[in-house]
């Protein structure tokens, strides 16, 4: 997850819907879903990390849909400490977690067995995003099934067996890292690369150095002076960046997507993803997709409103200004603590409240309620006209 809209990590998408009849083998995907939807949600087009509740038995909880997580589930620490006490230790990203004895669980209609599951700190969710994220459901959870991303329908579903999209002659095969995530092989800049498809990033893309430097040196990516920060569970990451000048991916322009390098692995997300309307099979593992036509892009609150805020009680922290945009213009500071905006009312203030600012006022003022040293005060911020997220370098030429 990196830096990119309000915060720096991913955010809230939630999705799933549509029918048809048609049975569904191993052997060969169908294409209608029929009785076979077993969690469907709406699907925002925002680069957001798709969310669901998940019900335990004592609880529900919301939890983020990770295909880049190799486990079927990881509760948060303190929430997995309420289950019982701890059964082992494992490591995840070279931090040690202990292991809680789970029940059983169930998303929608998609259920999880009892098992012994992880556990992890996932403040860093809940602050950056501003959602009660105390769950992540990962790829394993979905052996047997298809997670469709219909981003012309706003709808996102987890349906039974697997499943391949209307009109669509072909699929891709997935297969699995060394690490039980699934990847595909793809033509890159005339390199054969390996991606991690990954709806927990709401990044566009991530490339691991030589393929970065690879594609650099071709004159496909042109580097920015500045360094971003990717944020996961093992912490901030500062990362080199840029965007992409030519090349297409899936059938689809990758000119203005910004790309980062990374230590990890090569990365496609959910920025990305908007681009297209796709299945994702796990057993048969197959990438069924399609472009969509004239899709309308994702904004850039960031951009927009000139700075990154994290989240608390219900109110937002000023993390980063950006120079000469609309924060540093209405005179916020660092620290300056957003306790509400008139134009959002009575929402709570989170990633997903911001973007929707963002979308309905953009280019008007608006009026934030902000406390600063124990005094309180209003600003009148102006948010840019709109910024897609799809042109990087337009972004940065009107003035980050």
């Amino acid at each position: 997850m990196r830096s990119n809209g309000m915060t720096g990590v991913p955010i809230l998408a939630i999705a799933m819907g549509v029918c048809a009849t048609a049975h569904l083998t191993a052997e060969e995907p169908r294409e209608g879903l029929g009785d076979g939807v077993l969690y469907e949600a709406d699907l925002s087009v925002a680069p957001i990390v798709i969310t669901g509740w998940l019900k335990l038995p004592h609880s529900s909880e919301l939890v983020i849909l990770d295909t880049g997580s190799s486990t079927d589930l990881i509760l948060d620490r303190k929430l997995a400490a309420t289950l019982g006490p701890p059964a082992n230790e494992v490591v995840i990203k070279g931090l040690h977690s202990p292991t809680y004895q789970v029940p059983g669980s169930s998303l929608g209609e998609l259920s999880i067995p009892p098992e012994e599951i992880s556990s992890a700190d996932l403040g860093v969710f809940r602050t950056v995003l501003g959602l009660p994220i105390n769950g992540i459901v990962g790829w394993p959870a979905l052996k047997g099934k298809t997670l469709i991303l219909d981003y012309d329908q706003h709808k996102v579903r987890i349906v039974k067996g697997a499943y391949k999209l209307p009109d669509q002659k072909e699929a891709i095969p997935v297969f699995l890292d060394a690490t039980e995530r699934p990847q595909i092989r793809v033509d890159l800049g005339g390199g054969d690369v390996d991606m991690l498809l990954d709806t927990g990033s709401n990044t566009s893309m991530s490339l691991l150095p030589k393929d970065f430097d690879r594609l650099a040196a071709k004159g496909w990516i042109h580097l920015r002076d500045q360094t971003s920060k990717l944020t996961n569970l093992s912490g901030d990451h500062a990362v080199r960046t840029g965007w992409f000048t030519e090349g297409s991916l899936l059938g689809v322009s990758l000119k203005g997507i910004e790309v980062e390098s990374t230590e990890d692995v090569n990365c496609i997300g959910l920025e990305f993803f908007a681009k297209l309307d796709l299945a994702i099979s796990n057993e048969p593992s197959a990438l069924s997709y399609k472009p969509r036509v004239n899709p309308e892009p994702p904004i850039a609150p960031a951009m927009m409103m000139g700075m990154i805020a994290t989240f608390s009680e219900n109110h937002a922290t000023v993390a980063k200004i950006k120079p000469g945009r609309a924060a540093e213009k209405a005179g916020l500071k660092l620290g300056d603590e957003i306790l509400g905006i008139d134009e959002v009312e009575d929402e709570k203030l989170s990633y997903v409240s911001l973007y929707r600012l963002c979308e309905k006022y953009a280019g008007k003022p608006v009026a934030l309620r902000i406390r600063r040293g124990g005094e309180e005060r209003k600003i009148v911020l102006t948010i840019s006209a709109p910024i897609s997220a799809w042109d990087t370098q337009a972004a940065v030429e009107s003035g980050s």
